[in-house]
């Protein structure tokens, strides 16, 4: 992130210098303000043109079918324990927004401290330390 500052930073004073050199050339003319947008706006559009085929994640549903996947193969009221904001988030969106799997109880290990406003959801919950839990780690 620190490098894509430096190079905005560095373009910013490229264009300034250009601008300031064509500012000499034309010498006042009204032209000049005009030609410092449409530069600028051609840059971040040539950017966006050379990068957007790279970036687009709109087909990208691997998320998604890990958390169906999952949830999927959980057993009648499972209780699931989270940790990590990419698998509970995805599994939170689709069982408490799409309504998938509404038998099985979602508990996240890090919201369930004690003294914690939202220790509701687990109050009735009694893990048995015999059994295995499922935790899944992000």
């Amino acid at each position: 992130m620190q490098s894509n500052v430096a190079v905005a930073v560095l373009a910013g004073l490229g264009l300034a210098a250009l601008m300031s050199l064509g500012g000499a050339v034309l010498q006042g003319s009204r032209v000049l303000p005009w030609l410092e947008w449409l530069s600028a706006g051609a840059l971040v559009a040539a950017q966006v043109w050379a990068n957007y085929r790279d970036c687009d994640q709109s087909n990208n549903y691997v998320v998604d079918k890990f958390a169906r996947n999952l949830l999927s193969s959980m057993p009648m009221g499972a209780v699931i324990l989270l940790r990590g904001d990419l698998p509970g988030n995805a599994l939170r969106y689709l069982h408490y927004v799409e309504g998938m799997r509404p038998d099985i109880t979602l508990v996240d290990q890090e919201v369930g401290s004690e003294g914690d406003t939202e220790r509701g959801n687990m109050a009735d919950i009694q893990l048995s330390y015999r059994a295995d839990p499922l935790v899944v780690q992000g």
